[in-house]
């Protein structure tokens, strides 16, 4: 599933990152996202730190997750987040650092 995205990258990067939401579902809840796929990490990227950030259509932020490494060889990158409902997603913003 994905979403629009907006990715700031370190010069590691220079093309940029493909996003997707990662939802399971939750009987009393519905479909919610605990992760975010990236891929599409350059190899040079190796060991910075990637950074997830969830925002609803007003631009505010809805969830964010903590730092998370970037493995040997680039991506793909299985980024956890704080458990949100799916349709509270706008755009998926990456911070690669």
């Amino acid at each position: 599933m994905t979403r629009g995205q907006e990715t700031i990258g370190a010069g590691c990067d220079h093309d940029g990152v493909t996003t997707a939401l990662r939802p399971v579902f939750v009987p009393a809840v519905g479909y919610v996202v605990e992760a975010i796929e990236v891929s599409g990490i350059d190899p040079g990227c190796a060991g910075h730190q990637m950074s997830v950030a969830l925002t609803d259509t007003s631009g505010a932020v809805v969830s964010q997750s903590l730092p998370a490494p970037v493995p040997p060889g680039g991506g793909p990158l299985t980024v956890p987040i704080p458990p949100m409902p799916v349709g509270t997603a706008a755009k998926v913003h990456t911070l690669l650092d």
